[in-house]
């Protein structure tokens, strides 16, 4: 009996050991996690990475800690730029830290997954997880997690287009700075928030934010500062553009990238220094680190086509074109701007749901029908934008064909009336409402019309007119878009400028529109080049 009860309390006595070292263990464990946790809010990105190298996945034995282990090995891959292939960021992390409750450690795991969505360019899947992370994160103090999470989605919103979102998300990552008190991040916020106003043609405002930021440069780390400096160039871009270029010199002796360039291109181009710019924009797309290209090959062709470099004009169309084309296979501005609204719609319905939950439901229907609608119009009218692109581009080549074979002094009316059987053919079967163009072209051309509103024309005529217009003469259409004027230049003024180039008198186009001519004078200082 002595022997059996020494035996028991021994037994007991080893289990009891075993289970303290296996706490012990999986204590260590965590741990060692939460160091690597606090080493990434430090900013020691690459101890971070190396510390979790020596972490062994068959050590981790909590359902806690192997969440937060492969939430760390995707986090700290992308911060030293080595991203993890093998992440079960959605399979593994997400399920868990939901289930679990645990808001600061899910919105970075919905942060993390979004980042990579958008890397590989799946933008509703990266929309709908950064909304997710930034839902999650207002049940958390972590400033750190809600300033990266806003900067992000202002800069996807930038990316797309989506330029008051992007102002939104911008003044959102400023609140949140000025709460931190992070001096680096109130610089760069400020910086971000003049920018956004630039994007909407808010110049003064834009110019307000740059001043303010300015005090907090020497906080700026020198990794970020090229782009910092670039962007208060873009900012003072159009009103001191002395000042721009000493910014974006200055960026350039930094860093050299693509936008950089391409703002510098643009200013030499105001400037008239068009070879600097054609240079700038030709260095531009060798760099190609982060503008759109098709953006420089517009400004390439323009200037190729000017100046008769026609060795490359085939090969920009056809870039350009592709590039057109290629966009078409993704998600557009306005449907990444439903997503958005459609998510915070959906997390206002949320907190309803236990009242309304069958109402809910009919409405959430409702939602995706019309975001379907949405989406549908939308991509419609961008092919259809697309369409109209290349047949002008097409236009414009035959009727530049044509004007050549008449300059060069040859006999060449059976090539002219060839080309012009194909303009014709076009004109029937690709773009109709280029034939009705061509109409009202002739019309004016050969003074058979007297009064537009008599004529039965209205605003959309005139569209149908410049477009037309493009289409045979794409170099002027360009030319005066170009130009720098003292008001924005409304397809009605384009039309009036067109007139002028058709050498149409004052007195005829006042009568065209059925005017005085006082009124001409006052739309000629409106579309007046700023000298």
């Amino acid at each position: 009996m002595y022997n059996f009860a020494v035996i028991m309390k021994r037994l007991i006595y080893i289990s009891f050991l075993f289970l303290s070292i296996v706490a012990c263990n999986n204590k260590s464990n965590t741990n060692r996690l939460d160091v690597i946790d606090s080493l990434i809010v430090k900013n020691q990105y690459d101890s971070a990475y190396t510390k979790l190298q020596h972490v062994e996945q068959s050590e981790l034995k909590t359902d806690e800690d192997i969440a937060h282990y492969w939430l760390l090995r995707t986090q700290t891959g992308y911060l030293v730029n080595k991203p993890d292939s093998s992440t079960r960021l959605d399979s593994l992390v997400i399920p868990y830290y939901k289930k679990s409750g645990n808001h600061e450690k899910l919105a970075e795991a919905c942060y993390y997954s979004a980042y990579g969505y958008l890397l590989n360019g799946i933008i509703p899947q990266a929309v709908a997880l950064y909304k997710k992370a930034e839902e999650e994160s207002t049940h958390t103090k972590n400033y750190r997690l809600k300033y990266k999470i806003a900067t992000s989605l202002a800069y996807m919103n930038e990316q797309t287009g989506n330029y008051n979102f992007q102002l939104e998300y911008a003044l959102k990552s400023l609140a949140i700075a000025k709460s931190s008190k992070n001096k680096d991040w109130i610089a760069s916020a400020f910086n971000r928030v003049a920018v956004a106003f630039s994007l909407i043609e808010e110049e003064d405002s834009a110019a307000n934010y740059m001043n303010l930021a300015m005090p907090y440069l020497q906080y700026v780390s020198p990794k970020e500062l090229p782009a910092f400096i670039n962007n208060m160039a873009f900012v003072y871009k159009h009103s001191q553009p002395e000042t721009a270029k000493k910014y974006l010199q200055e960026s350039l002796s930094m860093y050299e990238h693509s936008n950089t360039l391409q703002h510098l291109a643009d200013i030499y181009y105001f400037e008239g220094n068009q070879e600097e710019a054609y240079r700038l924009w030709k260095r531009a797309l060798v760099v190609d680190n982060g503008v759109g290209r098709d953006n420089i090959l517009h400004n390439i062709l323009d200037y190729d086509v000017e100046h008769g470099n026609i060795d490359n004009i085939c090969e920009t169309v056809e870039e350009i074109v592709y590039i057109k084309d290629s966009m078409l296979s993704k998600m557009m501005n306005d449907t990444i701007k439903d997503l958005q609204l459609r998510f915070d719609h959906e997390v206002a319905m949320h907190e309803q749901e236990q009242i309304t939950n069958n109402w809910q439901k009919g409405v959430l229907v409702v939602v995706i029908i019309v975001l379907l609608l949405i989406a549908y119009i939308v991509i419609l009218k961008i092919l259809e934008k697309n369409k109209k692109q290349k047949v002008q581009i097409q236009m414009n080549d035959y009727m530049s064909q044509i004007r050549e074979l008449e300059a060069s002094g040859e006999d060449a009316s059976d090539k002219v009336e060839e080309l012009n059987k194909k303009i014709k053919k076009y004109l029937d079967y690709e773009a109709p409402e280029l034939k009705i163009g061509k109409i009202h072209y002739d019309d004016i051309a050969e003074n058979r019309i007297e009064t537009l509103s008599k004529a039965g024309w209205n605003r959309k005529d005139e569209k149908i007119f410049n477009n037309y217009f493009a289409a045979i003469d794409y170099r002027t259409v360009s030319r005066i878009k170009k130009v720098k004027r003292k008001e924005k230049l409304t397809p009605h003024r384009l039309f009036y400028l067109l007139l002028v180039e058709m050498g149409k008198s004052d007195e005829y186009i006042a009568k065209l529109f059925g005017v005085n001519i006082r009124s001409i004078e006052t739309l000629k200082t409106r579309t007046k080049p700023i000298e």
